[in-house]
């Protein structure tokens, strides 16, 4: 075991004791919690699989352990104690486990906090894990939870304080400083504090180069601030810091398509799918290069380019995921997926199936499936079907609910697009006149965009007679 991660020793002189006797547990535990930061998988203990099974030897009984094994399955996005009856025994022995242990009331709230969430009390959940980072504002566990949660929930603004709240007990010296600065700039970028997002991002990097977390902060910054050509460049010649973040890099290619989509070089876009994206995805299966495919291909399509034969192969890869109904972001991605490839009974089978999913049931999961996610998948069939009022119809509605479906302002973008595209394609004179509201309105969030200017002229060209 590498000397760098922290024995049992360590984690109590830093206030954060764990309630195992076995160093080699501390130290694997430590190992697993950096890579998972850092979206890596670290040679030296065999990578994130291997660190997992090798925390689970070292001590079976260790509920640190276990709330990072268990957690670390939840918050994939494609596993709920609903679906997955093993999950769900997991959680219950967790719980156990913790009820006849000995362990700390930091590490007690731990548990609760992911018995909470698997029980779809998202909320509750998240604000558990606050109360530990108040208590003990360097537990990088609950701050990279806190940030997992967030992301699910759509609210951003909560990363962004818990991160200011936690920062003053850190210093430049503390290991995955940088990250914090990362998370803290995503937060501060997805709330229009771009200033601060800029200085939190450039300050993470000053002390580490390979943060990827702020790499990809400034990706966002660039995009909600419409510096394209600068969003472009600034991966480019960084390339040597993020890619070797295997977990991740593809995401950031994901983000340097989008850049190239913008400004209409779709060749460039699809050269990026073809040689990294589609490989990921092929390689991996995970559920992030599976949202990041479907999404691109998607976007493409609304710019009127030809996809070819590409759909086959994502709608066979997240055909698997088609009923998880883990997480409605993944839902409307997933469905993406049967509509590209021309599976329209597929599709509106899965539809009836999130339906039938969610019905009469609490919980955020459920409640947010009701409200918001059954209304856009609707709209994207009716929308393939070739029925753009109804689309429109069933989606404009909910525009302001769909952050609470999870995801950043750039991957919900898909859907602001696709209500303008639906609006512009609608034969109803109201849903014209609200696609070209919808278009002034994104100029103004972003003032240099040709994608904007390419969708005011298809919709000058549909309807000016």
């Amino acid at each position: 075991m590498t000397s760098h991660w922290r024995d049992c020793t360590e984690w109590q002189r830093q206030g954060l004791k764990l309630s195992t006797t076995s160093n080699e547990a501390a130290r694997i535990y430590d190992a697993v919690l950096s890579q998972r930061v850092s979206m890596y998988d670290d040679p030296s203990v065999g990578g994130m699989e291997q660190s997992l099974k090798t925390l689970q030897a070292a001590d079976p009984q260790f509920v640190m352990g276990q709330v990072m094994s268990v957690g670390m399955s939840l918050f994939s996005t494609s596993d709920t104690i609903d679906n997955n009856p093993e999950l769900r025994d997991k959680v219950n022995a967790l719980v156990v486990l913790a009820d006849k242990s000995d362990i700390t009331p930091r590490e007690q709230k731990h548990v609760d906090a992911i018995n909470l969430y698997a029980d779809g009390k998202l909320h509750e959940a998240t604000v558990k894990w606050e109360e530990i980072v108040a208590e003990y504002p360097t537990d990088l566990h609950a701050i990279k939870q806190v940030h997992g949660s967030t992301f699910v929930v759509g609210r951003p603004q909560i990363i962004r304080n818990v991160v200011n709240s936690a920062l003053p007990s850190w210093t430049t010296d503390m290991k995955h400083y940088s990250f914090l600065k990362g998370i803290l700039a995503f937060g501060f970028a997805e709330t229009s504090l771009f200033p601060q997002a800029n200085k939190t991002a450039k300050e993470g990097l000053a002390v580490d180069q390979d943060e990827v977390w702020c790499r990809h902060s400034l990706c966002h910054l660039h995009d909600n601030t419409g510096q394209w050509d600068y969003g472009i460049d600034a991966l480019q010649t960084t390339e040597a810091h993020w890619m070797k973040c295997t977990s991740f890099n593809c995401h950031l290619l994901w983000h340097q398509a989008l850049f190239y989509m913008e400004k209409a070089d779709y060749d460039k876009v699809l050269e990026i799918y073809d040689n990294h994206i589609e490989k990921t995805l092929k390689d991996s299966h995970s559920m992030l290069a599976k949202r990041d495919a479907t999404s691109l291909l998607y976007r493409l399509e609304m710019e009127g380019v030809k996809i070819g034969d590409r759909w086959e192969d994502v709608y066979e890869i997240c055909r698997p995921n088609i009923d998880d109904h883990c997480f409605v972001f993944n839902d409307t991605h997933m469905l993406m997926s049967c509509l590209g490839a021309k599976k329209p009974d597929v599709a509106k089978k899965m539809v009836n199936s999130l339906r039938n999913w969610a019905r009469d049931k609490s919980g955020y999961y459920y409640q947010t499936c009701m409200k918001t996610g059954l209304p856009i998948c609707e709209a994207f069939v009716a929308a393939a079907d070739g029925d753009f009022a109804t689309a429109v119809d069933l989606i404009h509605p909910v525009r302001y609910d769909i952050i609470n479906i999870g995801g950043s302002n750039a991957q919900r973008d898909v859907f602001n697009l696709f209500l303008i595209n639906a609006a512009i394609n609608s034969s109803k004179p109201e849903h014209q006149h609200l696609a070209k509201s919808l278009i002034h309105e994104r100029r103004a969030l972003k003032e240099d965009t040709p994608l904007t200017d390419r969708l005011m002229s298809r919709l000058m060209a549909q309807h000016t007679h």
